[in-house]
């Protein structure tokens, strides 16, 4: 890119940034028109500067901005989005641990029966060679015999 070009898509840029962030900056509400909607918002809100008035009603210190509650369907849409994926996300996450600890008691079972399997092989086997043993005439053994 020439330094022409970079020069003007740098000044489309803050010139798009400039007109973004006049577009977000919103006028404050005259009290008469809005005085039920700030209430509801300002109560909504739990500032830590917040100012108690007689009424019991609290109203934000001066300075701060009052946050309002979107209108916008996009993000109305947005907010009820992010909070469905929140909730899925734990609920996914405790189904997860409650399987893990299925599978983990499932293992637990698997290797005491394998124990105890090996436990009573092993007897088994002592318990048919004591037979075989038993069963077996005594001999004396052929001291001369070679192989």
């Amino acid at each position: 890119m020439t330094q022409a070009q970079i020069r003007m898509f740098v000044s489309v840029l803050a010139a798009l940034t400039t007109l973004t962030y006049s577009l977000s900056a919103r006028p404050a509400m005259p009290e008469q028109e809005g005085a039920d909607r700030n209430v509801a918002d300002v109560s909504a809100l739990n500032l830590p500067n917040d100012q108690a008035s007689s009424d019991g009603v609290t109203t934000p210190a001066q300075g701060q901005p009052v946050a309002q509650v979107p209108t916008d369907p996009f993000v109305q849409r947005r907010n009820a989005n992010a909070q469905a994926n929140a909730e899925y996300r734990a609920s996914k996450k405790t189904s997860k641990q409650q399987m893990e600890a299925v599978v983990d008691d499932a293992k637990a079972l698997y290797d005491e029966e394998v124990a105890n399997a090996k436990i009573n092989r092993k007897a088994d086997r002592n318990a048919a060679m004591n037979e075989l043993k038993a069963s077996e005439p005594e001999r004396p053994k052929d001291t001369e015999v070679r192989h």
